[in-house]
């Protein structure tokens, strides 16, 4: 499987820190690893520039946009928290989804 988009990595970084502790992001990224069955060999593919992994390109977009929306909270380099938005964010797209499914 493919390292997934931005935004599919956003949703289960988001399901990841749902209880509202705070969390390491170093645990988080590597529990978010294996809930989206990433391989050792896709986590070090590089981007066509050879200057970091795609796996780390999409991490970073991921926490900027995620930090720029107003989602979760970076206390620093090592921790992170959802914030109200990112838990009233997280409430919505599921809802969606489960009237998409017709599970509701």
């Amino acid at each position: 499987m493919p390292i997934p988009t931005a935004a599919v990595i956003i949703h289960e970084f988001l399901q990841l820190i749902s209880d509202g502790q705070r969390h390491d992001t170093k645990v988080v990224q590597e529990r978010l690893c294996d809930v989206l069955a990433i391989t050792p060999e896709e986590a070090t593919r590089r981007i066509p520039c050879g200057k970091e992994t795609v796996l780390t390109n999409r991490l970073r977009n991921a926490k900027f946009s995620m930090r720029r929306q107003g989602l979760v909270l970076f206390e620093n380099s090592r921790s992170v928290t959802i914030t109200e938005s990112g838990t009233r964010r997280l409430t919505e797209v599921t809802t969606v989804a489960r009237v998409r499914t017709g599970r509701l």
